[in-house]
């Protein structure tokens, strides 16, 4: 996701909306995809952030991965990108054992800039990021128009199953 999007969500909502740490448990079937390859890793994420991640996280297997059902698993890392416009992004390739990586102080600059409260910011950033893994399985363009969508209605209740439209 990148700043543009949030400034996007920011401006539309009614109100002020808006990981290298693997869970437990998790078995990446897929790939063996490891963050450091391509990104500095943040050793010392900010601890509010991380929680904010794995509830999210949580949120989503409860909400969406039981209407998807072909994401077995969701690793969260944390990079430091160092470019200013991006607060996640979904590492293409990793499909079913979908991995993000998430930049805490990117995401922390764009609230302060667009008043977002953080929960909502880091949920809207994780769906975003999840529309991308779906279209990714089901070989579709990455279409941040759709991905933008999808995360603004999971922030206003609704699981709008996009993916219907591709089976």
């Amino acid at each position: 996701m990148k700043l543009s999007h949030i400034i996007s969500l920011a401006e539309s909502y009614p109100f002020k909306p808006f990981p290298l740490i693997r869970e437990a448990g998790d078995l990446r079937e897929n790939h063996d995809y490891d963050p450091s390859w391509d990104y500095e890793i943040d050793d010392n994420p900010d601890p509010e952030y991380v929680k904010l991640v794995n509830e999210t996280v949580g949120e989503i297997k409860s909400r969406i991965l039981p209407e998807f059902g072909d994401i077995k698993t969701i690793t969260t890392s944390y990079i430091l990108d160092n470019d200013d416009d991006t607060l996640a992004r979904y590492i293409n390739g990793t499909k079913s054992d979908a991995h993000f990586v998430i930049d805490v102080p990117n995401l922390k600059e764009a609230i302060k800039q667009y008043p977002v409260d953080p929960k909502t910011a880091v949920e809207s950033t994780l769906v975003h990021e999840l529309a991308h893994a779906i279209q990714d399985i089901l070989e579709a363009d990455m279409d941040e128009d759709e991905a933008e969508d999808f995360a603004f209605g999971y922030t206003y209740g609704k699981i709008d199953p996009f993916w219907e439209k591709y089976i």
